[in-house]
């Protein structure tokens, strides 16, 4: 029984990450969430809880604008749209935000499109949560340090997690558990 209910507890987490950043996001007092039509068009979750711009560009600048009169807003996008903004962005960290900014970047994996080049020539910090369950930590700090430092913040959220977290069961699955030998965990029980 007691297993049951760890699985049951993370299905909740796991299978609505998507729509649960925008709830945080919304309790944290956000006015405007945007998302970019590739965004969106990879996390039908975005189409539907975010206004959509068709062009990080456009994204970006009415962020920037709302942000400036010390309003929270967030922006998602993939990691290779910020290629296309660079000026934006550069812009944005130079003449900074009054309330708290965040651009929540997609990774698709690219090699050339990796969100710590963009924030080495744009100058606004990178957070990379290294688990689903300090995504939402990481959200709330953002929110404060961009409020505070009055700079925008990225927090890179990789794509392959949304597609897994998708695909996950819904009523789990009851597997027993079983003793497994590693190659470098030696002798471990693994629960089900």
């Amino acid at each position: 029984m007691e297993g049951s209910n760890i699985s049951t507890k993370k299905k909740e987490e796991i299978v609505h990450y998507p729509e649960g950043i925008i709830s945080v996001l919304k309790e944290l007092g956000y006015v405007k969430l945007l998302a970019t039509s590739k965004a969106a068009s990879c996390l039908k979750e975005l189409g539907e809880l975010c206004s959509v711009e068709d062009d990080i560009r456009d994204a970006l600048s009415t962020a920037i604008g709302i942000s400036v009169t010390g309003c929270r807003t967030a922006v998602f996008c993939k990691d290779h749209e910020l290629e296309k903004a660079l000026d934006i962005l550069y812009s944005m960290a130079i003449a900074g935000v009054r309330g708290s900014l965040l651009i929540c970047v997609i990774r698709t994996h690219r090699r050339m499109a990796d969100p710590r080049i963009i924030t080495e020539a744009t100058w606004i910090p990178l957070l990379e949560p290294l688990s689903l369950d300090s995504v939402i930590d990481y959200i709330r700090a953002g929110t404060e340090l961009s409020e505070v430092i009055e700079t925008p913040f990225m927090i890179s959220l990789p794509y392959m997690r949304f597609r897994t977290i998708k695909k996950a069961p819904i009523n789990g699955i009851k597997v027993p558990p079983i003793f497994s030998k590693h190659w470098e965990i030696r002798y471990r029980w693994i629960p089900n």
